[in-house]
């Protein structure tokens, strides 16, 4: 059914016409304005199709835009370069303004009925709504900021209505999108599954009527390629201020014209290659002591040099995960002792983006550490950082590649996978992979490979909460990421240190445990224990139940740390970890269990709370310990410390044979710890198949 005439000026769209990508390589982009930033770091062909709505017709109207990532520049929505006298570019924002008028908003995401409708949202001035592969998000833009509304799964829709009624939508099922007009189904089209859809509304002048409706389907192609067009390209990694890692060989790369001779000169060393037929070069500068003098390093490409300042030769390392290592200082807790403006202390944030294939750089610079920055570096990671400058007194850098609410999945390597035979990488694959949480390598390809190959010393990982329904699977999971950053990034087994996940939700008082995070708890420690030059920062006396973001990141900060210090550099007398479990031995109605890591010794001990950062103060009951015999009940335990071993029994059970401590989802009860002050990873000695349990949000019983 087509829409009548009057329909039709309501939705008229007015077009420009765009360059295609091809054009936009031939452009002599180097002559254009903003010359220095105007070159194409990452692009697709054709990767973005504009389908306008029903009276346009796209054989007339072929909307093709090219999506252009550019140095110097965030990326943020649809952009779209035009054309200008054939010798200049210009991006465009792809938003449109609303003007005056005032429309309401309604959209569903209901995976039964795309139409059930939210009918809560209204906007005026400008505003749009973004179908984003940001977690499967719908986003609603406005001029001062975008709010999150609801993730989706297949089906979902919007409808515009003004001030008169009048009602515009877009349903989007399976590959197919349907355009409505006042409820009345005007067109349908096909789109590829996967894609990223991008939904606005445009009011000419202050009229109330609603002008045009259009729907972007971005999609980045199988293919993705690097072209540079400008003489010369570094990546955001070598940017100004950035700490280079000491000791080893470092890897300095970037873009220039094809077969052009590259030289690069820092502290009395130069180094030469030749950039690829597609313009790639690299070399690797030869060890470098720490310094704390800034230095310059300048590439010279042709006939054209560019320098990159206030470089330091120091540590380095990346630090990524989901939201618990990319929550800022300022949303933390700040100690009164630490003194945070340190200029030696420097990190470069990698922006969130998915990606089917590697995506070769990002939008992004190295930032000094002050009294003004601080509060947006990322607390898990600054801490850490913080604690090693203290205590080596060299530059420390991080790279912060983190994005809350994402699974392990999206972070593994192809490479990792490989490795990992257990992962049937075909299961996590959905029809939908570009908005699927858990689709394998999007966030390695879009955040973690415009990374690689930096050197660093290490990495520190803080995720599992989106697993945390997970045991042994996770540890699959985990062992691929670990080995498969290890192998992309060609530096051996580098270091890579993680933490348990903390305490959180209301305690669960049953002695059998095994309810919430418990099993990947138990998974994190497996991996630690199994794959070589790995740590585990165990949190599980500084969580908090009522928040999924406990505020203490000073003190994982410094447990990770104190792994780095004892592994790493030397610390040879630093107690870096709690007591961790090591053997049982029956006698009689006792079980005797025997720790690693007891430090000057086992103390039963309580912390004041879990935001304090002193040293826990010892108590005179050791607590958290549950017992069983042959028949698999379990009973809370009589436990003492005796030797520095630990001493368990129970009148209500004979003959024991199995220990679980600390194993539930918050186990308040636990206390024991190390006169260091650091607390035991939860352990169980049994491996009896858990076939029922409560879920990590406490709200559903799962059965195997």
């Amino acid at each position: 059914m087509k829409p009548t005439k009057k329909k039709q000026a309501v939705i008229r769209t007015i077009t420009r016409p765009l360059l295609t990508l091809a054009a936009i390589t031939s452009l002599g982009i180097p002559n254009a304005v903003g010359a220095e930033e105007s070159h194409i770091i990452r692009a697709g062909k054709l990767i973005k199709k504009e389908l306008d709505w029903p009276d346009m017709d796209p054989a007339k109207n072929p909307f093709w835009k090219g999506w252009v990532h550019c140095r110097g520049k965030t990326i943020d929505g649809l952009y779209a370069v035009e054309n200008r006298d054939k010798n200049h570019a210009r991006f465009r924002g792809a938003k449109s303004a609303l003007g005056d008028c005032e429309f309401k908003v309604v959209f569903s995401c209901d995976p039964g009925d795309s139409k059930k409708w939210n009918p809560n949202i209204t906007i005026a001035d400008r505003g749009a709504l973004r179908f984003s592969d940001d977690g499967g998000k719908i986003w609603l833009e406005t001029r001062k900021r975008s709010l999150p509304l609801k993730a989706f799964e297949a089906p979902c829709a919007a409808k515009v209505y003004d001030r008169k009624m009048h009602s515009m939508a877009v349903e989007r099922v399976g590959n197919k999108i349907s355009f409505y007009y006042d409820d009345k189904q005007v067109n349908e089209q096909e789109i590829d599954p996967y894609v990223n859809l991008y939904l606005w509304f445009d009011a000419l002048g202050s009229a109330p009527k609603i002008r045009s409706i259009k729907l972007t389907a971005e999609k980045l192609s199988d293919k993705l390629e690097t072209y540079s067009v400008a003489p010369l390209v570094m990546p955001a990694m070598f940017s100004d201020n950035a700490v280079l890692q000491r000791d080893m060989e470092v890897p300095v790369w970037g873009w220039a014209r094809p077969a052009v001779a590259v030289q690069v000169s820092i502290l009395g060393q130069t180094k030469k290659a030749k950039a690829d037929k597609d313009g790639k070069w690299s070399v690797r500068l030869s060890p470098m002591k720490a310094s704390t003098k800034p230095v310059t390093m300048r590439v010279t490409a042709g006939d054209v040099t560019k320098e990159v300042k206030n470089l330091l030769v120091g540590e380095v390392w990346i630090c990524s995960g989901q939201s618990n290592m990319d929550r800022s200082v300022a949303s933390c807790d700040i100690p009164t002792f630490v003194e945070p403006a340190s200029p030696l202390i420097r990190r470069i944030h990698v922006p969130h983006a998915r990606a089917p294939k590697p995506v070769g750089n990002f939008s992004g610079r190295w930032e000094i550490c002050s009294g003004e920055t601080v509060r947006t570096f990322m607390a898990t990671s600054f801490y850490f950082g913080y604690h090693l400058h203290k205590e080596l007194g060299v530059p420390v850098g991080i790279i912060d590649a983190s994005w809350g609410g994402q699974r392990i999945e999206p972070f593994i390597p192809p490479e990792g996978f490989a490795q990992e035979k257990e992962i049937d990488v075909n299961n996590l694959t959905t029809p939908f992979p570009y908005w699927k949480l858990d689709h394998p390598s999007t966030l390695y390809h879009g955040m973690v490979c415009g990374v690689i190959p930096y050197g660093i010393r290490g990495a520190a990982w803080y995720q599992a909460e989106s697993n945390g329904n997970e045991g042994d699977s996770y540890v699959h999971k985990m062992r691929a990421l670990v080995k498969g950053w290890r192998q992309v990034w060609k530096q051996g087994e580098f270091p890579f240190y993680f933490v348990q996940l903390p305490n959180y939700q209301a305690p669960n008082n049953d002695p059998e445990g095994g309810d919430g995070w418990a099993r990947v708890r138990e998974a994190q420690s497996k991996v630690a224990a199994t794959v070589k030059n790995t740590g585990l920062a165990v949190t599980i006396d500084i969580g908090e139940a009522g928040d999924i973001h406990p505020k203490n990141k000073y003190e994982v900060g410094k447990r990770l740390a104190l792994w780095a210090l004892a592994k790493d550099y030397g610390r040879q007398d630093a107690v870096f970890s709690g007591p961790v479990y090591r053997s049982m031995n029956a006698v009689g109605k006792l079980l005797e269990l025997e720790f690693d890591h007891v430090g000057s010794g086992l103390i039963a001990a309580r912390k004041s709370g879990p935001r304090s950062t002193a040293t826990p103060t010892p108590v005179r009951k050791l607590d958290g310990f549950a017992i069983a015999g042959e028949d698999q009940e379990w009973h809370w335990a009589d436990a003492i410390i005796k030797n520095n071993r630990v001493i368990v029994s129970s009148a209500d059970v004979a003959e024991p044979v199995a220990v679980r401590y600390a194993f539930s989802m918050n186990p308040i009860r636990a206390n024991l710890y190390n006169r260091e002050g650091l607390p035991a990873s939860p352990f169980r000695t049994d491996n009896w198949e858990i076939v029922r349990y409560t879920d990590h949000t406490l709200t559903k019983q799962v059965e195997k």
